[in-house]
């Protein structure tokens, strides 16, 4: 060996020990900062590691897993013995409730990969409840008070959800009233500590419902704070199109199905007078162009000046019904009538068939 050699040799050695190891403890993994205001702003914290290894130990990376978190770490290796800390700022504007965040940590030691928690409950602005839960019982806040189910299968149980907010420092219960036989309501959790989020869970089952189409119904949420007897009270409507459950038919079965069809796209009652003594009437009929009885379930709007006769019937292959439409004007504001009607029938085509009615009153 030459004496360059063995000068490069003894530099590394003096550099990299042989059996030199980097090995880090954390002090922690976790933070929590409790619950606190919006309106302090930014919290932060410290959470550190031991270097126990021989060897000098570096952080490559730290990675927080949201925008709303951000850190600071030491940038320079960390000697054997020394100590180092990794600081977690989380900015809770507009963000009110619980929240649990990860920051991943990687270094160049045993272990490589480290995952901590930061995790916290944040008292919101009024005005930040007030953009996200708008709707109030007491001191809950609701993302809104109507539960939209879409279209419903009939038989079916169907569930939609009501997200809440406790904004007091109260601990706050629920319960709910005048709830329609076939609903059913609860939420979790049961008890809502402050600045903690609500999930309220409305199960809808059709097959108890005595209605087809459109339908509404309302209950009332009822809220109060633990060992305090007043109460807080909203009503809530549920919104459903009960129709036909035509997923297990047989093809032969849909060949054979009914088919609705309307004598016009659109009902147009011209121009209309107020004043007229008359009553505002107009007609359109529906055709069954298919095979089996056309069932009309439901012939109606949630237009109030809309007088619908008849509200349901049957028609026969080949045969038409005549709707009559009345207009109730003191139902209608301004000058325009731009509206809808629904009919609900058992026709696999359209399950559904809409109706614009439309005028100009003068």
């Amino acid at each position: 060996m030459n004496k360059n050699s063995f000068t490069i040799l003894l530099i590394a050695l003096l550099l990299f020990p042989v059996g030199a190891l980097s090995q880090i403890k954390w002090l922690s993994t976790s933070y929590d900062y409790g619950t606190f205001d919006e309106e302090n702003g930014n919290v932060s914290c410290k959470i550190g590691f031991v270097n126990e290894g021989s060897a000098g130990v570096s952080i490559e990376q730290v990675r927080p897993t949201c925008g709303c978190t951000a850190s600071d770490y030491n940038k320079r290796p960390i000697a054997s013995g020394d100590t180092t800390w990794i600081g977690i700022t989380y900015n809770p504007k507009g963000r009110p409730g619980k929240f649990e965040k990860d920051v991943v940590v990687i270094t160049n030691s045993t272990p490589r990969r480290t995952v901590l928690k930061i995790r916290g409950n944040v008292i919101g602005l009024a005005s930040t409840v007030m953009a996200r839960y708008p709707v109030s019982v007491g001191n809950i806040k609701l993302n809104s008070a109507i539960v939209p189910y879409g279209e419903l299968e009939k038989g079916i149980t169907r569930t939609a959800f009501l997200d809440g907010y406790n904004q007091s420092k109260d601990t706050i219960v629920m319960h709910y009233e005048n709830v329609p036989a076939h609903m059913a309501v609860e939420n979790i959790p049961k008890k809502i500590a402050p600045g903690e989020l609500v999930t309220i869970t409305v199960y809808y089952n059709t097959a108890k419902k005595n209605d087809w189409g459109m339908t509404s119904d309302t209950f009332d949420i009822v809220s109060q704070s633990v060992g305090d007897e007043k109460e807080y009270r909203k009503q809530i409507e549920a919104i459903a199109i009960i129709v036909d459950n035509y997923i297990k038919a047989k093809e032969t079965e849909l060949d054979d199905a009914p088919k609705i069809a309307l004598s016009t796209k659109k009902l147009d009652f011209g121009r209309i007078d107020r004043n007229a003594v008359t009553k505002n009437k107009a007609y359109f009929y529906i055709e069954n162009k298919g095979k089996d009885v056309l069932i009309l379930r439901k012939i109606d709007s949630f237009d109030k000046a809309l007088i619908i006769a008849p509200h349901s019937g049957m028609v026969k292959k080949g045969k038409k019904l005549k709707v009559e439409v009345t207009l109730d004007l003191s139902q209608i504001e301004g000058k325009m009538l731009d509206t809808q009607i629904m009919i609900t029938n058992n026709s696999p085509s359209q399950l559904q068939m809409p109706l614009r009615v439309v005028g100009e009153i003068k």
